[in-house]
């Protein structure tokens, strides 16, 4: 990961701020070092380990509201070259709280961060879960285009294979935007295929006059004819 950052950073400027979010994957301490000597401002989620439930396990909060109360505190991890600041949210146990969570303790949800950024720690899980947007497209790709795992041991090819993957994710979005009715904007390509894509109809020919038929009661049949004329309204890019 850390020749990947280097190959990232060598393209953009250097007069370029970074600030980066990242899941408890990228929590290693070879890779924070390398952010924070390149001055890259980031929020890892820290993987826990027993000193560190003692820590903010033990450690005071500050009440944000009802739900929320923040901790945070200076640790140091057996491998790591010198401490980071450690920023923990607990929260009230709901039923639907899912991603950042560590582990529940009674009542509580914990959930933490490895961070060199100057907000505060409320601040600080504010920052990073807009990286929410991201794992859905990731979810997405996983689940609707073939991007779960790299095809081949050559990373050339496996960054083609990427690239091919995201300009089909592209296509889709753009056909959505542009040719699709605003409430058919969240459908997966699962649900396009079934409903759309994949709609039987008989292709006829009569004369010299090309036509597609569907079924009589076929259900999204005027969904199609919209994007059609759609489609047939968009200018050129060439």
């Amino acid at each position: 990961m850390i020749e990947l950052f280097h190959q990232a950073r060598s393209l953009l400027p250097s007069s370029i701020r970074l600030r980066t979010r990242a899941d408890s994957g990228f929590y290693d301490g070879s890779f924070v070092r390398t952010l924070d000597e390149n001055h890259v401002k980031f929020a890892i989620v820290a993987k826990t380990s027993s000193p560190l439930k003692k820590l903010f396990l033990h450690a005071r909060y500050q009440k944000i509201n009802d739900r929320f109360s923040t901790s945070e505190f200076s640790y140091q991890p057996g491998k790591w070259k010198k401490p980071y600041r450690y920023v923990v949210l607990r929260r009230i146990v709901e039923p639907e709280d899912e991603g950042l969570t560590l582990f529940t303790v009674d009542r509580y949800a914990y959930s933490m961060i490895v961070t060199n950024l100057d907000l505060t720690p409320y601040g600080v899980f504010d920052f990073y879960k807009d990286r929410a947007g991201l794992e859905r497209i990731i979810r997405i790709l996983k689940n609707d285009f073939p991007f779960a795992g790299a095809p081949t041991n050559h990373f050339c090819a496996n960054a083609l294979y990427a690239e091919l993957s995201l300009l089909a994710y592209n296509l889709v979005m753009w056909f959505k935007r542009l040719c699709l009715p605003d409430d058919w904007q969240s459908f997966t390509l699962e649900s396009l295929r079934h409903k759309l894509l994949l709609m039987p109809g008989e292709l006829v020919h009569t004369g010299n006059i090309h036509t597609l038929k569907f079924p009589r009661n076929s259900p999204n049949k005027d969904v199609f004819e919209f994007a059609l004329n759609k489609i047939m309204r968009l200018k050129s890019l060439v």
